[in-house]
């Protein structure tokens, strides 16, 4: 399970990304429904929650396929 501190609307953002709208598109969404706060400080926090996301596989940008989980490494039965 995938545990972070996100911002109030995180959870909003998180509903919103469905593969239907570039993230720039989500957070002019977001700010149109007074959900995100405007200027700067709310673009970098929708890219710091969209890199979170990113990271735990469950958002994968157009163009960049999230490589498959390592699978976990057996041991040798001789080691």
């Amino acid at each position: 399970p995938l545990r972070a501190k996100l911002p109030p609307w995180g959870a909003d953002l998180l509903a919103r990304c469905d593969g239907s709208a570039p993230l720039g598109a989500l957070l002019a969404g977001l700010k149109a429904a007074g959900v995100a706060g405007e200027g700067d400080a709310a673009d970098e926090a929708l890219v710091g929650v969209a890199r979170i996301l990113m990271v735990a596989g469950v958002l994968e940008p157009e163009g960049v396929p999230i490589p498959p989980r390592p699978a976990q490494v057996a041991r040798h039965p001789l080691a």
